[in-house]
């Protein structure tokens, strides 16, 4: 793995596990009686090959406590057992040790005294270039205040972020442009959202303005997918929709779209799209079925 030192300013939804646990079940955490806030932040919740990733912490302490405490910054690994121990301030490399022998962890900082007023804000500490020594799966970073000399925890923060066989990181960010019926020749503004909302899940929003489907500038549709494995694919389904129709959508890591929606009602019965991301634009060929009906008359 490559280190070196990097901003990051994005905070990611906590995550308990691994240690958080193992301690928890050893009786280990204690009252929140130190009155410290601790900070533990990442750039991201999904990373594949050559992606950077950056973990930074901080601390702040409302009111002095007369006692020391220790403080550990630990990345458990997927397989939950496998730990990397951050031991040196000054040299964020960290040390491997086993979840489950305690009596081997090393704090980063020991005998710290905790001091009214103390507000270190986010500090950038660790940064790693994403190669395939990190294993794919689920990684969870943990900040952790201890009494002195003790594993007595007191306060613990995690932060949690999977490792991917492909990056999914070009496909992220807000695509706009517009969408134009070559049959009827109306058009209108068109706007793609994809961001991460949490390890191994994304969030697309589409919305189109102008006539669509006889409804003048409809709501945008939001959906929640989940990455489908460790390569990044993406292939989900929904029935919960505004126009009642059962959603499939397919993004592989490559930028490759394929959108299905069946029974829509109001008169129409399916949208398909198909396309893909080349660059910075997003290209789709979209098809819509109209339901057919039969009319029966006799003569006058």
């Amino acid at each position: 793995m490559c280190y070196s030192r990097q901003n990051s300013r994005q905070v990611v939804k906590l995550l308990a596990s691994g240690v958080y646990n193992l301690v928890f079940a050893m009786g280990l955490i204690t009252a929140n009686v130190s009155h410290a806030e601790l900070l533990l932040t990442s750039n991201g919740f999904n990373f594949g090959p050559d992606d950077n990733l950056t973990l930074s912490i901080g601390i702040t302490q409302t009111e002095t406590i007369a006692n020391p405490v220790d403080i550990y910054f630990v990345l458990v690994a997927p397989d939950g057992e496998t730990a990397f121990f951050f031991n040196n301030p000054s040299n964020p490399v960290p040390v491997q040790l086993k979840v489950s022998e305690p009596n081997t962890w090393q704090p980063l900082l020991t005998d710290v005294q905790l001091s009214a007023g103390l507000d270190t804000g986010l500090i950038p500490f660790f940064s790693a270039s994403v190669t395939a020594g990190f294993g794919t799966g689920d990684y969870t970073a943990f900040l952790v205040t201890a009494s002195a000399g003790t594993l007595n925890f007191l306060e613990v923060k995690t932060a949690s972020f999977r490792v991917l066989s492909n990056s999914i990181k070009a496909n992220l960010g807000i695509f706009s442009g517009s969408w134009t019926n070559t049959t009827f020749g109306s058009t209108g503004a068109a706007n793609l959202i994809i961001s991460e909302v949490s390890p191994g899940v994304l969030e697309g929003t589409l919305d189109l303005d102008g006539m669509v489907g006889g409804l003048l500038n409809p709501p945008a549709e939001t959906r929640q997918v989940e990455i489908l494995d460790a390569t990044g694919l993406i292939d989900s389904t929904s029935e919960d929709s505004l126009i009642n129709g059962t959603w499939k959508l397919r993004l592989t890591p490559a930028g490759e779209i394929t959108i299905e929606v069946k029974d829509i009602g109001m008169g129409f019965v399916n949208f398909d799209a198909t396309g893909a991301r080349d660059g910075d634009t997003v290209n789709l060929v979209y098809d819509i079925g109209f339901a057919s009906g039969t009319v029966t008359g006799e003569r006058q």
